[in-house]
């Protein structure tokens, strides 16, 4: 029968090694450990994408317009206009990206930003 060892801090599931190797360890230090390459690489992103608006923005209008040129073939110039399409192509950049860079635990604060197309605060 395996088995199965939690941190006492977090109640994660961790490898026995780990758990052997650190029966102190402090929840800080447990997230300091699980932090990767990738994961340094997020936040640095996210940092920028909310202290830059001009690297924002080429963020912005590189998904809007991912949006906008997969969507087009699919949608009928009589149902929505290239104008139309192009608005809510930029809206749902704007909304992904407050999503991804929120700091409001306020989801109406969010919902405003996302109305106004403007960053997140």
């Amino acid at each position: 029968m395996k088995r199965i060892f939690k941190s006492s801090i977090t109640g994660r599931i961790v490898s026995r090694e780990y758990a052997e190797a650190n029966p102190d360890i402090t929840f800080e230090q447990e997230v300091e450990a699980r932090e990767t390459p990738v994961a340094n690489a997020v936040k640095r992103l996210t940092k920028a994408l909310r202290e830059d608006k001009e690297f924002y923005f080429a963020y912005q209008s590189n998904i809007a317009m991912s949006f906008f040129d997969a969507m087009k073939p699919r949608i009928s110039k009589q149902t929505v206009s290239d104008a139309e399409l192009h608005e809510a192509a930029n809206e749902s950049a704007v909304n992904f990206l407050n999503l991804w860079i929120r700091e409001q635990e306020n989801p109406a604060e969010i919902d405003e930003n996302i109305r106004e197309n403007k960053p997140a605060k």
